[in-house]
């Protein structure tokens, strides 16, 4: 049976080279800091609103504090992906307002308040990497262009190097 003509290893090598890209792109980010934040407020948020029909105890404030709650880590979460520069802000951002979530809505039962300070410390802990690292991993510097960097907002001293062109150099 014919496939209508799709070519299974050019579909092979763009998965392979998209895995490379958000590979690199993850490298220059905290990304399990800010993933585990935002699955803290997913946490955080929905186990309160399932259990408020459940629970009797649980309705009242504590829904609606939760829902607060869960939207400030979800807004953690996605300002240490998109801004890495400010990750160690962010990051404490999240780890307190974790540990009020467990005064202010049970802490999405413990579970949202655990992620979100892991997250939160994770967040915070993480550094850019350096040149020596990026040159051990990719080739010299001179075999990537920093001039077509992704976004400028990567690398504390913008010593960042583009996703294309890192991933490139890195098959040559």
């Amino acid at each position: 049976m014919s496939d209508g003509g799709s070519d299974p290893t050019g579909r092979r090598e763009r998965l392979r080279k998209a895995w490379a890209y958000f590979g690199l792109w993850r490298e220059f980010r905290p990304f399990w800091g800010g993933t585990l934040l935002l699955l803290a407020g997913l946490a955080m948020g929905f186990i309160p609103v399932v259990a408020a029909g459940i629970l009797p105890f649980a309705v009242g404030s504590f829904t609606g504090s939760a829902l607060l709650f869960a939207v400030l880590l979800m807004l953690c979460g996605l300002s240490a992906l998109t801004f890495p520069r400010v990750s160690s802000v962010v990051g404490l951002a999240g780890m307190l307002v974790s540990v009020l979530s467990v005064f202010g809505a049970l802490g999405g039962y413990l579970v949202g308040s655990f992620l979100g300070g892991v997250g939160g410390l994770l967040a915070f802990a993480w550094r850019p990497p350096t040149v020596a690292e990026i040159e051990a991993e990719y080739g010299t510097v001179d075999d990537v262009s920093v001039d077509d960097a992704d976004d400028g907002e990567t690398g504390a001293s913008g010593d960042d190097v583009g996703a294309a062109n890192a991933v490139d150099a890195a098959e040559e």
